[in-house]
């Protein structure tokens, strides 16, 4: 089982990773890259 403080490490990492790929999804949106863009929230949310 993973300690406390790692967890909460790994938590912040994952929302900063997510964080990152929804404003990559929002740059390809705004240029009408809407292959991308879905691909990006997709990953993002996960």
């Amino acid at each position: 089982m993973i300690d406390e403080e790692s967890r909460i490490n790994l938590i912040a990492y994952r929302i900063e990773q997510a964080l990152s790929t929804s404003q990559e999804a929002r740059i390809l949106l705004e240029n009408d890259l809407l292959r991308g863009a879905v691909n990006r929230i997709y990953y993002s949310m996960f």
